[in-house]
């Protein structure tokens, strides 16, 4: 019991730290645009799409970590491994959805969107959200 209440604080900890210390943490530009900016229009952001990528990945693979630890103190083993392939699994799906979008899509609103779900951890509670339905499915 103990280790569960100590997993679930230190993932939520975890979770709050990323986002409160987003801006000195991480590069992207687009946090400042969305925030400031009504305009659809990129050309006012400058890129650097290498640095860009790499840390939107340590960001997800943060965010990753600690619904991980969640989980850990939650879930048995295997669940936990098979959902933390289902999440970096999506995110080699999505990293190159958002660059499609960012170069090829003119709606402004499916790059924010793809963009939302590498820098948050929303793919993350859906799996946990998954994995305790399929658990409490199996003993009704």
């Amino acid at each position: 019991m103990y280790r569960t209440i100590l997993a679930i604080t230190i993932g939520i900890i975890g979770l709050v730290l990323i986002r409160l210390y987003e801006e000195y943490l991480f590069y992207d530009p687009f946090i400042e645009y969305y925030s400031t900016s009504s305009s659809t229009d990129f050309s006012s952001v400058t890129l650097n799409l290498s640095k860009w990528i790499i840390f939107i990945v340590f960001r997800y693979s943060l965010n990753a970590f600690s619904i991980g630890v969640i989980m850990f103190g939650i879930l048995d083993f295997l669940t936990c491994k098979g959902l933390l392939r289902l999440i970096f699994l999506s995110m080699i799906v999505l990293i190159p959805a958002l660059l499609l979008a960012y170069y090829y899509s003119n709606d402004d609103f499916v790059f924010f969107y793809i963009r939302r779900l590498l820098i948050q951890p929303y793919v993350g509670f859906a799996a946990l959200g998954a994995a305790f339905y399929k658990r409490n499915a199996q003993f009704k």
